[in-house]
């Protein structure tokens, strides 16, 4: 549990510095070792083991920095998650996105798992 809650900070942390505070940001900055290749390894390994521990930990990590940052800067919700889904769901919309994007997994594994969450679960009122 204590290594799932460092993960969780870890994310929270590194998530701060995802979301760009202003376009002069360079757009390759890399915040994390995980891309989306490894975290595919991680998100598919067999229930119970510590890598697949880490994703779980790596994705909420992902989600609630998002919802940090989000509610810090005061800025447009990018994703509205209904308090129902469950840690096996977000893995799943993870791996799937991740599987239907070969192209993107050399990118940042938190900035992959934003898309993945975002577009399973826009904002209400957008269009996607």
């Amino acid at each position: 549990m204590i290594r799932r809650t460092n993960v969780l900070v870890l994310g929270l942390l590194s998530l701060l510095f995802v979301i760009p505070a202003s376009k002069a940001r360079p757009k390759d900055v890399t915040v994390s070792d995980i891309d989306g290749n490894e975290l595919l390894r991680l998100c598919t390994s067999p229930d119970g083991t510590s890598e697949e521990e880490f994703c779980g930990g790596f994705i909420n990590g992902v989600r609630d920095g998002v919802a940090l940052a989000t509610e810090l800067r005061r800025a447009k919700a990018i994703l509205e998650m209904p308090v129902q889904v469950k840690q096996d769901q977000l893995r799943d919309i993870v791996v799937k996105y991740l599987k239907e994007h070969p192209e993107s997994r050399h990118k940042s594994g938190g900035l992959l798992v934003i898309f993945a969450l975002s577009n399973a679960f826009p904002p209400q009122g957008s269009e996607r």
